[in-house]
């Protein structure tokens, strides 16, 4: 499950499914969904879209754009990174960049 978690916080931006996430932790998809949700507390999918935005938040503070940093990211788009990050943290990417 551990290697799951750090192939996520590792390549967050990476375009990766279920099935394959199962497949490097050995287990059938919807026993690595409950096993991961009860050792870190969220599914697999969730964890790397919180993974997407700690990177996001990182390049957004070193000036990178908005559009290159949901790109970078692995967001499908602008709005995609938009809407996630104002859902997890109440502000824009847009004022979260502000100096």
């Amino acid at each position: 499950m551990l290697l799951v978690k750090e192939f996520l916080d590792d390549f967050p931006q990476a375009d990766v499914s279920l099935e394959e996430l199962a497949q490097l932790a050995g287990l059938s998809p919807f026993h690595l969904v409950r096993t991961f949700q009860k050792q870190f507390g969220l599914p697999p999918h969730a964890y790397q879209i919180q993974a997407r935005l700690r990177l996001a938040k990182t390049l957004l503070k070193q000036g990178v754009s908005i559009s290159e940093t949901a790109q970078e990211c692995g967001f499908h788009d602008q709005s995609h990174l938009h809407r996630h990050f104002k859902k997890a943290l109440g502000i824009t990417p847009k004022q979260y960049a502000r100096p």
